[in-house]
């Protein structure tokens, strides 16, 4: 038995908003809402599904990893790419030539709303 069952949904997570004055920022993705609700800067949780951005979506500043072991699952999400190669000690090239994942642009699609936190 799961005591996680949203976890069997693969790549639903949970995220804080924040406004800036471009707009909404998502920031902070895990996979429980209790992580997202303890970032003291977030006004706003949304429970959102990621996948691989198609030429039909709109486009996207946001990126991804997909573990080349996992199945699918996409993870360290971040709102740059440039961010998001920071999260790789030897290079985000390097990991990939290694056959360790591939970088992903995604696609964000909100499936619920919390209220503000604050």
């Amino acid at each position: 038995m799961n005591d996680f069952p949203h976890l069997d949904e693969m790549n639903v997570l949970y995220v804080g908003v924040k406004l800036t004055d471009k707009g909404e920022h998502l920031h902070g993705f895990y996979p429980f809402v209790s992580s997202t609700w303890v970032l003291a800067d977030q006004r706003e949780i949304r429970r959102v599904r990621i996948r691989e951005r198609t030429e039909d979506d709109p486009p996207s500043e946001y990126f991804a990893w997909e573990k080349t072991d996992e199945g699918g699952r996409l993870c360290l999400v971040q709102r740059s790419e440039v961010v998001f190669g920071i999260q790789f000690a030897y290079g985000l090239e390097a990991a990939e030539k290694a056959g360790d994942g591939r970088r992903v642009n995604i696609h964000i699609e909100v499936l619920e709303r919390f209220p503000p936190t604050v």
